[in-house]
């Protein structure tokens, strides 16, 4: 029995490394490529939609630990000191895997329904956040101005992430096969 935990906490803890690398670049690309891309005025959140496509593809413990180190390199790449979108993003990573537990099917059209809960959580989270921080907040005005830019903006341009972290759960599934064959 320990060999087994053991064996199944290294492909966990190996999972999590390859991923947080890819994440880091995928954060990378977030703040210096995209940031410059502008669509509406608001860059694309390709963080949130890589630890989407992991929900949807891998066990609640990879992609909760994945939402986690998201959420740090959100902060940390985009300068923000706000711990509480890591916990945000740890949230989301659970919410969505349980979600995709409970009905969906892991395939490319389940990710569109949890990219769209995702970001529309991210949304209801700005919102909250910027309520709390600004003195004269307009909700009107932050609806039209950031939150809805950046949705449609991360909604655009999370096919990208989609096929990143599709084609790394496609590695450990395919070698996860053949181990077992």
């Amino acid at each position: 029995m320990r060999g087994v935990e053991s064996a199944k906490a290294k492909i966990i803890l190996y999972k999590c490394a390859l991923y947080s690398v890819a994440l880091f670049l995928v954060g990378v690309l977030q703040v210096t490529f995209f940031a410059k891309i502008n669509v509406l005025d608001a860059s694309p959140d390709l963080l949130l939609g890589a630890v989407t496509t992991l929900a949807l593809y891998e066990d609640s413990k990879v992609s909760s630990i994945c939402g986690i180190i998201s959420g740090f390199l959100y902060c940390a790449l985009g300068g923000f000191a706000i711990p509480f979108y890591i916990v945000f993003s740890f949230l989301a990573a659970y919410a969505l895997w349980i979600i995709r537990e409970n009905g969906l099917s892991k395939r490319h059209s389940s990710f569109l329904i949890m990219a769209i809960l995702a970001f529309g959580a991210k949304a209801l989270f700005n919102v909250a956040e910027l309520s709390l921080s600004a003195q004269n907040f307009n909700l009107i005005g932050t609806l039209y101005r950031i939150i809805i830019p950046e949705f449609i903006s991360s909604m655009l341009f999370s096919p990208i992430s989609y096929m990143m972290f599709f084609a790394l759960t496609r590695i450990f599934y395919k070698s996860n096969r053949q181990r077992k064959d």
